[in-house]
């Protein structure tokens, strides 16, 4: 794709190729780019950094044909972006709007792992899929990603994959309870040996982690998770009023938006919880906590 200037923020590099590289093609047309990946040179032995942004499950994505298993599909950009949905919006279309959309992701994400093969990027590789955002599709009354910490905008999909030298079994790494985009660049260093700078908040993924926490924001709500041996907590305020609401996971990971178990909050971890989140974003609040 073609966001904000990418071709500049990217430099120095070997190859850039984005949309406008075809006069003919739509600027969000992954088809564009997996066919111009095709040009790209094989693998001589060089160590290689490729990165793919694709737009197929984002609402601005074209969906092709070939991909589109869910009928009636409309795309709500343009038209409820942004804005409180109208009482009783018909979601179906909006909603197979998104899934044909994943369904094409899934397509093209096997069409560049083949062609990576083919050209012999694969052996001996750290591949990692990821989203730099969910989507709400009517959960508080919106469709959009850009302002709620809601579960469906703030987990998006996080798959690593190691792929051993020829002859040499490949392998999936074993994720800790709660993993972020910030530890996507610590865990490509550590596969490479390359020594991880201390500025950076993201730990290597090929760890074992169990206690730790990660900080998150959007619009007017801060907030952290923090995963425990055996429970993970989910903890959102308010930056004007200084309301808190606070979720708990027990039992380990769910692929459910929703918390398996809520109910109130042992009171001293309020404060804790409170303190951590000023000292990490330099923000004060008052305010009570209300458990969800």
């Amino acid at each position: 794709t073609n966001f904000y200037g990418l071709r500049d923020a990217y430099r120095p590099y070997d190859i850039y190729v984005d949309s406008t590289t075809f006069p003919d093609a739509y600027i969000n047309d992954d088809d564009a780019i997996i066919e111009a990946f095709r040009q790209a040179p094989a693998f001589d032995g060089t160590p290689t950094f490729i990165q793919f942004h694709l737009m197929s499950s984002h609402g601005l994505g074209l969906r092709h044909d070939a991909n589109i298993r869910y009928r009636p599909q409309q795309s709500p950009y343009g038209i409820h972006l942004h804005r409180r949905l109208p009482e009783g919006t018909d979601l179906e279309g909006i909603t197979n709007y998104y899934d044909n959309g994943v369904i094409q992701t899934d397509v093209n994400f096997a069409r560049i792992e083949e062609l990576l093969r083919e050209k012999g990027y694969l052996d001996d590789a750290l591949l990692i899929l990821t989203g730099d955002h969910g989507e709400l599709l009517g959960e508080g009354g919106y469709v959009t990603h850009a302002r709620s910490t809601e579960e469906p905008v703030l987990a998006p999909p996080l798959l690593v994959r190691r792929y051993a030298p020829a002859g040499a079994a490949s392998s999936a790494i074993r994720l800790a309870p709660i993993a972020s985009q910030v530890d996507v660049a610590p865990t490509i260093l550590s596969a490479i040996g390359v020594p991880i700078p201390h500025s950076w908040s993201g730990v290597p993924l090929q760890e074992t982690i169990r206690a730790r926490r990660i900080f998150f924001s959007q619009g007017r709500e801060v907030g952290l998770y923090e995963s425990t041996a055996n429970s993970v907590h989910k903890v959102v305020v308010d930056s004007r009023s200084g309301a808190m609401r606070a979720w708990r996971w027990m039992g380990g990971v769910t692929l459910r938006p929703e918390p398996i178990e809520a109910g109130p909050i042992a009171t001293p971890r309020q404060e804790e919880w409170r303190t951590a989140l000023q000292s990490e974003l330099g923000m004060a609040w008052t305010g009570t906590v209300e458990g969800e």
